[in-house]
């Protein structure tokens, strides 16, 4: 355990470390930073805006391996984060709506590198 993950998002890099690692089965990393959730565009140039920083955390996540009949496998993909933004009902849909994006678009990629 302990190996080093990176995690390339548009806003900046997530420095992960792998908690627990079963061959062919389970991946489970941790967070150690979470860059800005959005950029802010403004056309006087780049904007810091104190309402990202800290508001959005991602903590954990893993990937397991499921066997299926027939040879296939099911890819599952958890993310736990937490939020502050308020009020937490509206805020908390868009976020699972938008972690629920990104975790798509990953396993896409696993599933293109898979079948290469």
């Amino acid at each position: 355990m302990g190996g080093r993950r990176e995690c390339v998002l548009s806003t900046g890099i997530m420095r992960e470390t792998i908690s627990e690692l079963v061959a062919g089965k389970r991946l489970v990393f941790k967070m150690h930073n979470t860059p800005p959730s959005m950029k802010e565009w403004n056309p006087f140039g780049e904007v810091h805006a104190p309402h990202l920083d800290g508001y959005y955390e991602s903590l954990e996540g893993s990937f397991d391996l499921i066997p299926l009949p027939g040879g296939k496998t099911l890819l599952r993909g958890t993310s736990i984060y937490q939020h502050r933004y308020r009020p937490v009902t509206y805020w908390s849909w868009w976020t699972d709506k938008i972690v629920g994006e990104v975790q798509l678009s990953v396993m896409e990629e696993v599933k293109r590198r898979a079948e290469r």
